[in-house]
């Protein structure tokens, strides 16, 4: 028998594909085991990605849950390295744009937009991959 080895900090998974357009335009089809990311920005995350919803002191509502999906897989892809460094700029815009398409108070928006400038970044940054955790 094996170790076996999980990750942890989800909250939730996919239950099937999501298709959304984003204005991330890598040079290449960029393909992961749970995201593609093709040249003209459409993003395919796959069924059982996991995702934390929204971080920081804060709840996750409906109209957080897309932005917060695709503001994850996109810092995946940075965290990676599969995304160049500046890619954060548009990913973080974008995020604010999603939420602001969905509703949420302005206000609120702009708490979150002061938390992902307080974070610098460091979500992206591919020192901060999520640890393996291993069980006997």
């Amino acid at each position: 028998m094996g170790e076996m080895k999980y990750r942890s900090g989800y909250k939730y998974q996919l239950a099937f594909d999501f298709l959304l357009q984003t204005r991330l335009r890598p040079t290449e089809i960029i393909y992961t085991e749970f995201i593609t990311l093709y040249m003209d920005g459409k993003m395919v995350i796959r069924r059982a990605y996991s995702w934390d919803g929204a971080s920081g002191p804060t709840w996750d509502t409906a109209n957080t849950m897309v932005p917060a999906l695709y503001h994850d897989a996109a810092a995946q892809l940075l965290r990676q390295g599969l995304l160049p460094p500046e890619a954060i700029d548009y990913a973080n815009a974008e995020f604010d744009d999603m939420l602001k398409a969905r509703g949420m108070w302005w206000p609120r928006r702009r708490i979150w937009q002061i938390g992902l400038w307080l974070t610098g970044g460091s979500f992206a940054d591919p020192e901060n991959q999520k640890e393996v955790h291993e069980v006997d």
